[in-house]
């Protein structure tokens, strides 16, 4: 991290009490795992990760856009173009984490992330009033803590409940279509 100082982190900061007391000390060596062993240009960057006596930090890349769940809301349905922008980034962050053999488990747009901040504002006649638009679309996946390996035993239930798949709700297990 000390290689280039003009560079700015996000540090993700855990209370290691509590991830003893909650029992996910499996879950955080997973992500740090996972995260140290991908690299696409739709995920997260994982730059790494360092602890004290009472709390471990993972050192990643800083996202500034603000998340597809609060911009949805903010801007309404997408247009066909931007749902299929955005829908074949997950897809190719999805294809390439499936080639890996991990399964992310966690996929709501809360966990999708634009890569930068610069937005300008647009009238749009059919709602009558100004919108704010991203001028960079870029999307990354965040959030590897509920994600596994293929060949771990994984049919606990750690999803969002609004975005559980079906599988899951029945019962069934984890598996990687329940991803998509």
């Amino acid at each position: 991290l000390k290689s280039d100082a003009s560079k700015k982190y996000a540090i993700k900061t855990m209370k290691k009490a509590e991830i003893i007391a909650s029992k996910h000390v499996d879950h955080i060596e997973n992500e740090k795992v996972i995260l140290s062993r991908i690299e696409h240009p739709f995920a997260l960057d994982y730059n790494g990760f360092f602890q004290d006596e009472r709390y471990i930090y993972f050192a990643t890349e800083l996202l500034g856009g603000g998340d597809l769940f609060t911009y949805h809301r903010g801007v309404g349905n997408f247009d066909a173009n931007q749902t299929a922008f955005y829908g074949a980034q997950i897809c190719s962050v999805f294809e390439y984490l499936h080639s890996k053999d991990i399964v992310y488990r966690d996929l709501k747009p809360e966990n999708i992330l634009f890569v930068s901040t610069d937005w300008y504002t647009e009238y749009c006649p059919a709602s009558k009033r100004n919108i704010r638009r991203m001028r960079d679309t870029r999307v990354k996946l965040i959030d590897f803590g509920s994600a596994t390996f293929d060949w771990e035993h994984h049919s606990s239930v750690v999803s969002t409940r609004h975005y559980r798949p079906p599988e899951v709700i029945l019962e069934l297990g984890w598996a990687q279509p329940c991803d998509v």
